[in-house]
């Protein structure tokens, strides 16, 4: 009876510890995407390289997670780059591969042949309605990503506002013994700051990192402190945003 009592529990045991080496040692590696309108196949797959044994082509259904910024369709305004408006569509956008798929006037998917540069999408809520426009054709940001374009998200309007860019990359894990692979997307988010016309990279979040580019932001401590602000919230900093480009405006 003790027999078979400890051999049970010397299987589970080499069960537990086996499964939680198998999540422990789950190897990360980073696939490169095709982005861009070929990014993507008429099959519902990625064209990604690093893989092995499944050729570049790597089903959606594998993938654990979302390629897109919202599953949900939403009206927005597409632009070509020459800034003339393409028409309103039912759209989202495609983190992955950086290009964006909309319903044609028949319902059917339709996605990007590269000539839409800008997209403003519209939400109703309860406050009204808003708008957040993002647009690929920012040189500035572009130079960053050797090879692609990205969608730059604006936080806020104003004088001064705060880019967003999402990375979206799938990133492969292999098990302890190399029989097990899994995929699954993974985000970088880069931050910029427009003011007017110029374009800065924020290495990060931060009041020491964006008072260079602000003139007087030194005098907007006490608000902040008072507000409880902190400046490496993108919450906080967009709205701090808002303020400054009031007091600003205001001031002029």
């Amino acid at each position: 009876m003790f027999n078979k009592l400890n051999s049970g529990f010397m299987k589970n045991w080499f069960i537990l510890i086996f499964t939680s080496l198998l999540h422990i040692t789950m190897v990360k590696g980073q696939l490169m995407i095709e982005q861009g309108p070929s990014g993507s196949t008429r099959d519902g797959s990625l064209i990604v390289y690093g893989l092995t044994g499944s050729g570049n082509r790597l089903p959606y259904e594998k993938i654990k997670g979302s390629p897109f910024l919202f599953d949900e369709w939403k009206s927005a305004t597409l632009y070509h780059a020459n800034g003339k408006s393409f028409g309103v569509y039912q759209a989202k956008l495609n983190l992955a591969t950086q290009e964006v798929h909309y319903k044609d006037s028949k319902g059917q998917e339709l996605a990007d042949n590269g000539s839409i540069a800008k997209l403003v999408f519209e939400e109703a809520t309860s406050e009204g309605t808003t708008y957040v426009a993002c647009s690929n054709n920012i040189e500035e940001v572009n130079r960053n990503y050797p090879g692609s374009k990205r969608y730059a998200f604006e936080m806020n309007p104003g004088e001064v506002s705060l880019l967003k860019v999402y990375g979206r990359s799938v990133a492969q894990g292999d098990s302890l013994f190399g029989t097990l692979k899994r995929y699954y997307f993974t985000d970088k988010i880069d931050y910029y700051l427009k003011i007017n016309n110029r374009i800065e990279k924020l290495k990060r979040l931060g009041e020491d990192e964006i008072v260079p580019f602000l003139p007087g932001l030194s005098s907007y401590r006490t608000w902040l402190k008072t507000s409880k602000m902190r400046l490496s919230k993108e919450e906080d900093l967009v709205k701090f945003l808002v303020y400054y480009n009031k007091q600003r405006s205001s001031s002029q």
